[in-house]
């Protein structure tokens, strides 16, 4: 199939050029509400929930516009060639123009939450993405930073959203977290690709052998010790259940899980293995059970 004849997409090619897998990853606007205790309120899930599917329609506005722009260095990666517009189902035009409303839908609806902040935040990260897509992908560190700072802006968006502040420690949680998945990322796409990644990411042959280990282990010790550090501080006077200090158990298991399939070559996409490795879905799900009891009435 060549890019020049009009191919036959199906709506299903469209669906996957979405990439729906990765709408997982803005359940990251859920983190600041749901931290600072006021998800119990309908109207505040209701608005969480709208910015939540605003994010998903912007970043897959984004990643068609990215197939649009990457599919001859796709066809050479393992996994991407298949990809609709790599494997010549879509042709890059189209990709582009339905990635580029899909960015303008995603904007429209972020504003019906009443948050022009919030809208604000999906157009940066609109314009960051596609800056990456067009040139900073090219650019060592500047590409890794590039995609850690998608995963923090999904994150404070949320405290935009419902105007809720923001505590150090979450920030400090949440950039080094961003930072470890990021550097997971690059690292798991070198070990994919071994001799061939200058051929499908330039970038990669930039880093110096172990700098990205570096990255990735300086990374996991901050987002180990500082959650640690705000776990052992929230349940600092408490009288009830040490909740947050119980959280230490899953939170651990869980980074070090990921860490574990990073090295296994299979942290190039996070959506991947939050969606089907049971380990991780487990330390989650029981993580997530002790912030809850920590934030909605655990410690009474």
């Amino acid at each position: 199939m060549t890019t020049d004849t009009q191919p036959r997409a199906s709506a299903i090619d469209y669906l996957r050029l979405c990439r729906p897998k990765q709408w997982v990853k803005n359940l990251l606007v859920v983190a600041a509400p749901f931290a600072a205790g006021v998800m119990d309120d309908v109207t505040t899930v209701l608005t969480v929930a709208l910015g939540v599917a605003a994010f998903s329609v912007v970043s897959s506005g984004v990643y068609a516009i990215n197939d649009a722009r990457d599919f001859e260095a796709d066809r050479q990666h393992p996994k991407k060639r298949m990809r609709p517009v790599a494997a010549g189902r879509i042709l890059p035009s189209s990709a582009l123009a339905f990635g580029g409303t899909l960015v303008l839908v995603g904007i429209g609806v972020g504003l019906l939450t009443g948050s022009l902040g919030f809208s604000a935040i999906l157009g940066l990260y609109a314009l960051t993405t596609i800056a990456y897509s067009v040139w900073l992908k090219h650019v060592a560190l500047i590409d890794i930073a590039v995609i850690a700072f998608g995963f923090l802006l999904r994150a404070l968006s949320g405290a935009i959203l419902v105007d809720v502040p923001v505590s150090e420690w979450f920030l400090i949680v949440t950039t080094f977290g961003a930072l470890f998945i990021a550097a997971g990322k690059r690292l798991s796409e070198r070990m994919t690709l071994e001799h061939n990644g200058n051929g499908h990411r330039m970038a990669l042959d930039d880093y110096a052998p172990g700098f990205i280990e570096y990255l990735l282990g300086t990374s996991t010790a901050v987002v180990l010790l500082s959650y640690s550090l705000w776990a052992l501080e929230v349940q600092d006077g408490s009288t009830g259940m040490p909740w947050a200090a119980i959280s230490l158990g899953p939170f651990v298991l869980g980074v070090l899980r990921y860490a574990q399939l990073i090295y296994l070559g299979r942290g190039g996409e996070p959506e991947a293995l939050v969606l089907g490795d049971r380990g991780l879905q487990a330390a989650g799900a029981i993580w997530a059970m002790t912030m809850a009891l920590t934030f909605y009435g655990g410690s009474a």
